[in-house]
Protein backbone atom coordinates (compact mmCIF):
# COMPACT_ATOMS: atom_id res chain seq x y z
CA UNK A 1 0.00 0.00 0.00
CA UNK A 2 1.32 3.52 -1.03
CA UNK A 3 0.65 5.82 1.37
CA UNK A 4 0.75 9.84 0.24
CA UNK A 5 1.42 12.50 2.67
CA UNK A 6 2.17 15.38 0.19
CA UNK A 7 2.77 15.03 -3.93
CA UNK A 8 6.46 15.06 -3.30
CA UNK A 9 6.93 12.49 -0.97
CA UNK A 10 5.30 8.98 -0.04
CA UNK A 11 6.22 6.54 2.84
CA UNK A 12 6.97 3.37 0.59
CA UNK A 13 9.70 5.60 -1.59
CA UNK A 14 10.75 7.38 1.66
CA UNK A 15 11.38 4.06 3.98
CA UNK A 16 12.94 2.40 0.99
CA UNK A 17 14.99 5.07 -0.08
CA UNK A 18 16.66 6.09 3.34
CA UNK A 19 15.45 4.07 5.94
CA UNK A 20 16.00 0.18 4.58
CA UNK A 21 17.12 -1.29 8.34
CA UNK A 22 13.74 -0.71 9.85
CA UNK A 23 11.16 -3.12 8.05
CA UNK A 24 8.21 -2.03 10.93
CA UNK A 25 6.36 0.18 9.04
CA UNK A 26 5.34 2.50 11.99
CA UNK A 27 7.59 4.67 12.62
CA UNK A 28 6.29 7.95 12.16
CA UNK A 29 7.51 10.76 9.63
CA UNK A 30 6.77 14.40 10.69
CA UNK A 31 7.14 17.25 8.21
CA UNK A 32 7.55 20.84 8.66
CA UNK A 33 6.48 23.06 6.24
CA UNK A 34 9.58 25.81 6.02
CA UNK A 35 8.50 28.06 3.14
CA UNK A 36 6.10 27.99 0.09
CA UNK A 37 8.01 25.53 -1.62
CA UNK A 38 10.65 23.92 1.13
CA UNK A 39 9.85 21.36 3.78
CA UNK A 40 11.93 19.28 5.99
CA UNK A 41 10.68 15.91 6.72
CA UNK A 42 11.82 14.13 10.12
CA UNK A 43 11.38 10.64 10.29
CA UNK A 44 12.14 8.97 13.46
CA UNK A 45 12.81 5.07 14.31
CA UNK A 46 13.94 2.93 17.00
CA UNK A 47 17.56 3.27 15.72
CA UNK A 48 17.47 6.88 15.34
CA UNK A 49 16.13 9.56 12.98
CA UNK A 50 16.79 10.98 9.43
CA UNK A 51 16.57 14.80 8.23
CA UNK A 52 15.48 15.11 4.40
CA UNK A 53 14.79 18.65 2.94
CA UNK A 54 13.19 19.26 -0.74
CA UNK A 55 13.16 22.33 -2.46
CA UNK A 56 10.16 22.55 -4.75
CA UNK A 57 11.33 26.15 -6.00
CA UNK A 58 11.62 26.21 -9.58
CA UNK A 59 14.63 29.07 -9.68
CA UNK A 60 15.93 29.63 -5.89
CA UNK A 61 18.51 27.25 -3.35
CA UNK A 62 17.33 26.43 -0.19
CA UNK A 63 20.19 26.95 2.76
CA UNK A 64 19.61 25.35 5.56
CA UNK A 65 21.14 24.52 8.85
CA UNK A 66 20.37 21.90 11.39
CA UNK A 67 22.50 21.88 14.51
CA UNK A 68 21.75 18.60 16.98
CA UNK A 69 25.06 19.52 19.01
CA UNK A 70 23.50 18.97 22.54
CA UNK A 71 21.89 15.73 21.39
CA UNK A 72 23.04 12.47 23.21
CA UNK A 73 23.63 8.86 22.38
CA UNK A 74 23.45 9.19 18.20
CA UNK A 75 26.17 9.39 16.09
CA UNK A 76 25.90 11.44 12.66
CA UNK A 77 26.17 9.71 9.27
CA UNK A 78 28.03 12.98 8.70
CA UNK A 79 30.58 12.68 11.50
CA UNK A 80 29.38 15.95 12.64
CA UNK A 81 26.21 17.14 14.00
CA UNK A 82 25.92 20.39 12.67
CA UNK A 83 25.55 20.76 8.86
CA UNK A 84 25.20 23.47 6.77
CA UNK A 85 23.75 22.72 2.66
CA UNK A 86 22.84 24.53 -0.25
CA UNK A 87 19.73 22.57 -1.99
CA UNK A 88 19.37 23.19 -5.65
CA UNK A 89 15.81 24.12 -6.95
CA UNK A 90 14.01 21.06 -7.50
CA UNK A 91 16.08 18.75 -5.56
CA UNK A 92 15.78 16.78 -2.29
CA UNK A 93 18.72 16.00 0.02
CA UNK A 94 19.34 13.63 3.04
CA UNK A 95 20.53 16.20 5.17
CA UNK A 96 21.88 13.67 8.36
CA UNK A 97 20.86 10.55 9.47
CA UNK A 98 21.52 10.19 13.64
CA UNK A 99 22.04 6.92 14.57
CA UNK A 100 21.70 5.32 17.98
CA UNK A 101 25.13 4.73 19.21
CA UNK A 102 24.17 1.81 21.31
CA UNK A 103 21.10 -0.32 20.90
CA UNK A 104 20.85 -1.00 25.25
CA UNK A 105 20.51 2.81 26.21
CA UNK A 106 17.90 5.72 24.66
CA UNK A 107 18.83 8.56 23.22
CA UNK A 108 17.69 12.28 22.79
CA UNK A 109 18.25 14.74 20.09
CA UNK A 110 17.64 18.53 20.07
CA UNK A 111 17.49 20.04 16.66
CA UNK A 112 18.17 23.63 15.66
CA UNK A 113 17.09 24.51 12.04
CA UNK A 114 17.57 27.46 10.08
CA UNK A 115 17.29 28.16 6.74
CA UNK A 116 16.07 30.43 3.82
CA UNK A 117 15.52 30.99 -0.07
CA UNK A 118 19.03 32.64 -1.74
CA UNK A 119 20.00 33.20 -5.57
CA UNK A 120 22.77 32.27 -6.68
CA UNK A 121 25.46 29.35 -5.67
CA UNK A 122 28.09 29.70 -2.92
CA UNK A 123 31.29 28.61 -3.62
CA UNK A 124 31.28 26.00 -0.48
CA UNK A 125 27.42 24.57 -0.86
CA UNK A 126 27.92 21.60 2.02
CA UNK A 127 29.63 21.86 6.01
CA UNK A 128 31.30 19.03 6.13
CA UNK A 129 31.97 18.55 2.76
CA UNK A 130 30.47 15.84 0.45
CA UNK A 131 32.87 12.93 -0.54
CA UNK A 132 33.11 13.06 -4.49
CA UNK A 133 30.86 10.15 -6.55
CA UNK A 134 28.78 8.20 -4.63
CA UNK A 135 27.57 9.75 -1.38
CA UNK A 136 23.69 9.46 0.06
CA UNK A 137 23.70 12.77 1.23
CA UNK A 138 24.03 14.05 -2.15
CA UNK A 139 21.13 16.42 -3.08
CA UNK A 140 19.02 14.48 -6.16
CA UNK A 141 16.32 16.31 -8.63
CA UNK A 142 12.63 15.62 -8.24
CA UNK A 143 11.02 15.02 -11.37
CA UNK A 144 8.31 17.58 -13.18
CA UNK A 145 5.92 16.93 -11.17
CA UNK A 146 7.47 17.08 -7.79
CA UNK A 147 7.35 13.25 -6.97
CA UNK A 148 9.67 10.80 -6.33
Amino acid sequence: MRISFLPSLSFDVFHTRFAPACACRRCPLLFLLLLQDAYLYTYGCQGGLFFVVVNRHPSKYLSITIDCSVSHGLVSSRRNTQTKDLVPPRHRQLLMALLASRADTGYKYDRKCTFMLVEGIAKQAHTPPLRRGFDIHMPMPIDAKGAQ
